[in-house]
């Protein structure tokens, strides 16, 4: 399912969509004003894997995704198809206990979710949240034919709740994706600006609630020893928002040199109170299909980059359910 062999992957665009940046000696960077070139149609398939710590336990989720960018809207916003195209492994293993089933069946209705992104390139919102709701229906009659008890009516109950509401599911989606929260962030920006103002970046680290790590982006004026774009996050929880509580954030963002798409994200967030303690760390890179090369050069051999592994394996884990924790 996840091959190791398949970690970067870059759809060779056509020489009018990719202009490649001069190929210096040395490897400085010439333009630090990032603009993705993501062609409307244009696919990138993305492994993501999702390590959490709750409950003095270590919990790992990994799938697979397509981001597909979409035409804009009428205002001329941003927009992509989000599409979980795997199967979900939860510890290596697909979802067996009741209550990873069922939440497993309920969180497919949101897939494949249109995003509209605003001038930052953060989420705005949900574009075709008609559709999650009538995919719901769907979903609905099917689990009540194939599940029954407790667990299926506390399910049923939270989704009837808010699957009519527009606005609270809108928010749902949006700001509990771990995936949105830390794919689309404004890392696009002029960089040749001196004192960048920090950024205010909210992520899922509480039930029910995003977190704001106050956040500084700083770029490398260099290509990194693979030849690619690096940027790095770093922020803390803002002390003015949650009381008596700690917490830091750092991402790793590796762009492709020419048309500055994600490669790599790796990040890392944690959280201390005095009654929890939890963090949660998530790696999301390209996957390279077929063993297809890299569609640049640089003045040396570029390095051969691997993702994460994400091969299932099963280790007899002992199970219990995640998924309250993740959907949300």
């Amino acid at each position: 399912m996840f091959d190791k062999d398949k970690s970067i992957f870059f759809d060779g665009l056509s020489k009018a969509e990719v202009h490649p940046e001069p190929v210096i000696s040395t490897r400085e960077l010439q333009n630090r004003n990032f603009k993705p070139q993501w062609p409307i149609g244009h696919k990138m398939d993305y492994g993501l894997r999702l390590e959490l710590y709750l409950d003095e336990k270590i919990h790992e989720i990994k799938y697979e995704l397509q981001v597909v960018r979409i035409k804009n809207t009428i205002e001329n916003f941003t927009c992509f198809t989000i599409n979980r195209i795997s199967p979900v492994y939860i510890n290596e293993n697909e979802p067996d206990l009741l209550a990873d089933q069922l939440a497993y069946k309920v969180g497919g209705i949101f897939y494949p979710m249109n995003v509209v992104l605003d001038a930052e390139g953060k989420v705005a919102e949900i574009q075709n949240l008609d559709d999650v709701q009538h995919r719901w229906k769907k979903v609905k009659e099917d689990i009540q034919h194939t599940f029954e008890g407790a667990v299926l009516d506390e399910y049923v109950e939270r989704m009837e709740k808010n699957i009519n509401d527009p606005f609270i599911l809108n928010l749902a989606i949006k700001d509990q994706d771990w995936f949105l929260n830390a794919f689309f962030l404004p890392v696009y920006k002029n960089y040749n600006l001196n004192d960048q103002p920090r950024s205010s970046l909210y992520f899922p680290i509480l039930p029910f609630r995003n977190v704001n790590y106050s956040s500084s982006f700083v770029l490398d004026p260099q290509y990194n020893d693979s030849g690619m774009i690096e940027i790095n996050v770093k922020g803390e929880i803002d002390p003015l928002e949650i009381d008596n509580c700690l917490g830091n954030y750092s991402g790793k963002y590796l762009l492709h040199p020419h048309n500055k798409q994600i490669w790599i994200l790796k990040s890392m967030y944690t959280f201390e109170a005095s009654a929890s303690q939890k963090y949660a760390k998530l790696d999301v890179f390209c996957i390279r299909e077929n063993d297809e090369e890299l569609d640049f050069n640089f003045d040396h051999a570029t390095k051969k980059i691997k993702g994460s592994t994400l091969l299932v394996e099963d280790n007899g884990a002992k199970k219990r359910s995640i998924w309250k924790d993740i959907f949300r």
